[in-house]
């Protein structure tokens, strides 16, 4: 054999070895998505070595796993790394159980390895609550506020009241409930059902070690998530496909703030009615119309104060604990009571006691005591999947990484596009910075 075949043969199986051991890279999207979700990624990491996988969410998870590794002709591949945006971090793991041999690790990224706890609350209706409640509370001031604007006609005043309220919470459950569910879930699907927590199949996936390494991305967003992820969800084809969109991590900022916009607009409507209110006793404080006007005013605006004061702290409190995304903590305080001295006993219980006369509260003093409490604490989270669940427990694999800090300012919608994922993705499978078993 000449020399320039040697070397043409030396070529050829250096290629052969390089392709054997090269990765083959799947791409499984989350729920209610398509394969196109990953499309971003995919074409600037893995382009000619990899599949990105569609498939239907309205089967248990173990089927979808089953049917993606059949329709796919996995079994005909070596090195496999799946790579799993929520829902699909579980249904790569379940590929993985029966399947290793061929899998060389798993990506996950917003993946509830610990159950989605807003599967729960939808399936209890919590969400339609919590939407409902929300859109009650502006209903509620729209018409505390017209009242207060028309005057002492009380039949009018409660017609306009009703009119207002029933109005809004009719369009939000006819509207808004039904927009949002389609966009993101429903709770009806077997996959849904089997994300919950304390489901039958996720007890069975607590039990369950990952046998090849697996990557675990965590994402949070810091505030106001509800309004952030309906913004991406009804502009999510775009955003999944479009370079040039979120380069700067934005995308979702008018779901800020339309929230910012609606707090001021609360703190503004309780000016304006502590104007009206100041407004009615200067031209007549002399009227008896007048002290009424000022009263519903008064009312009117302490009414729009909680309401922006809710926007700013309960709100995202009350979204937390609506994805479970919080932890219970002993915390301390301080309160004073009153000791008699005659019993040495707090005096509601000497007063409690037969037979005991009342003390004299003259000879009684106060004491400082500390109490604990357990309270709920909100945890981080990507407007779906808290922080917590996000990371697989690190005794359920040989190898379970954590991707050092959680990616914050990106929620669940904006995973696959948003720079800051991207690049996290380009460390893991172009320079290997989270171990050479995922580089390409």
């Amino acid at each position: 054999m000449s020399k320039r075949n040697y070397i043409l043969a030396f070529i050829f199986a250096t290629l052969i070895t390089f392709h054997l051991k090269a990765n083959n890279y799947v791409w499984l999207h989350g729920l209610n998505d398509n394969y196109r979700c990953w499309e971003i990624y995919d074409n600037a990491f893995t382009s000619g070595m990899s599949t990105r996988v569609g498939y239907s969410c309205n089967n248990s998870i173990n089927n979808i796993a089953n049917r993606i590794w059949t329709n796919n002709y996995l079994s005909y591949k070596s090195n496999i790394i799946l790579i799993g945006h929520s829902l699909g971090g579980l249904v790569a793991r379940e590929i993985e159980s029966k399947r290793y041999s061929n899998v060389k690790g798993i990506i996950t990224i917003g993946t509830p390895h610990q159950g989605a706890y807003v599967e729960n609350a939808i399936a209890l209706g919590k969400q339609n609550e919590f939407i409902s409640n929300l859109s009650n509370k502006f209903a509620i001031g729209l018409g505390t506020s017209t009242a207060a604007l028309i005057g002492p006609f009380w039949p009018v005043q409660a017609g306009v009241i009703v009119l207002i309220d029933g109005t809004i919470l009719v369009a939000t459950n006819v509207w808004l409930v039904p927009y949002i569910k389609n966009q993101m879930a429903d709770g009806f699907q077997q996959s849904e059902k089997d994300m919950q927590v304390g489901s039958t199949y996720m007890s069975t996936v607590a039990s369950r070690k990952v046998n090849v390494p697996i990557l675990c991305f965590a994402a949070e967003e810091d505030r106001w998530q509800l309004a952030r992820l309906t913004q991406c969800a009804k502009n999510k084809d775009d955003l999944q496909t479009n370079t040039s969109l979120n380069t700067d991590g934005n995308f979702d900022k008018p779901g800020y703030d339309f929230m910012q916009g609606a707090q001021i607009g609360c703190y503004t409507a309780a000016g304006i009615h502590a104007g009206c209110a100041i407004g009615a006793l200067a031209l007549e404080w002399w009227n008896p119309y007048g002290w009424y006007a000022a009263g519903l005013n008064v009312a009117a605006g302490a009414y729009w104060t909680s309401v922006g004061s809710y926007l700013n702290d309960g709100f995202d409190y009350d979204y937390s604990v609506l994805l479970g995304s919080y932890a219970y903590e002993q915390r301390s305080y301080y309160y004073q009571r009153m000791i008699c001295p005659e019993t040495n006993l707090p005096i509601e219980l000497v007063k409690g006691k037969q037979n005991i006369l009342e003390p004299n509260t003259d000879d009684c003093y106060y004491e400082t005591v500390c109490a604990t409490a357990t309270v709920a604490v909100p945890c981080s989270h990507d407007g779906t999947v808290s922080t917590y669940s996000q990371l697989l427990d690190k005794t359920k694999g040989t190898n379970v990484i954590w991707a050092g800090s959680t990616i914050k300012g990106v929620n669940h919608m904006e995973e696959f596009n948003h720079y800051k994922t991207k690049e996290a993705f380009r460390t893991t499978i172009v320079d290997g910075a989270n171990g050479p078993i995922f580089r390409k």
